[in-house]
């Protein structure tokens, strides 16, 4: 049985087995890492009472937080060590910002309304443990664009770039 030469290149960026006795094909490979994680948050809340029918607040929230990890498989990818209860292998940095301005005014003893605004801001940018070069290293294409669609997959070995 044929193996394609994508396979080979994908094998070869595992590491080798480094436990087990050898020739052992299963529990042969054991892996650690580190990783890092970093939250910082601020929350700003002013209050006021502009009468003794009205209320009025205001409120903004900033959420830094971030990730760097190592994977188990080092060049190959796989499961990173970020936490116990995150695996995601790479980097991560992200940032969410919130505003609300709200107010609440008694109409009348009985009567009580709520007016609230709003804005959220979410922003995530994240870079994997590949460098992006997967494909030419696994011998795909040397680059797809963004807009082109993927071509046909290689039927044998005559097909290139």
């Amino acid at each position: 049985m044929a193996v394609s030469p994508q396979s080979v290149a994908l094998l070869t960026m595992l590491p080798e087995p480094n436990r087990g006795a050898p020739g052992a094909t299963v529990n042969n490979y054991a892996g650690s890492g580190s990783g890092s994680q970093h939250n910082d948050t601020v929350d700003v809340r002013i209050d006021g009472q502009v009468d003794p029918n009205k209320h009025a607040f205001g409120r903004y929230s900033i959420f830094d937080n971030g990730v760097s990890a190592n994977t188990i498989f080092g060049a190959a990818g796989g499961q990173g060590f970020s936490s116990p209860t995150n695996s995601f292998g790479g980097s991560s940095n992200g940032r969410s910002q919130s505003a609300v301005a709200g107010m609440d005014i008694a109409l009348n003893p009985t009567l009580l309304t709520d007016f609230r605004l709003g804005y959220l801001r979410y922003h995530v940018k994240t870079a994997k443990y590949s460098d992006g070069t997967w494909g030419r290293k696994l011998g795909f294409l040397a680059s797809i664009s963004r807009t082109s669609r993927l071509p046909p997959a290689p039927r044998d070995s005559s097909w290139t770039d």
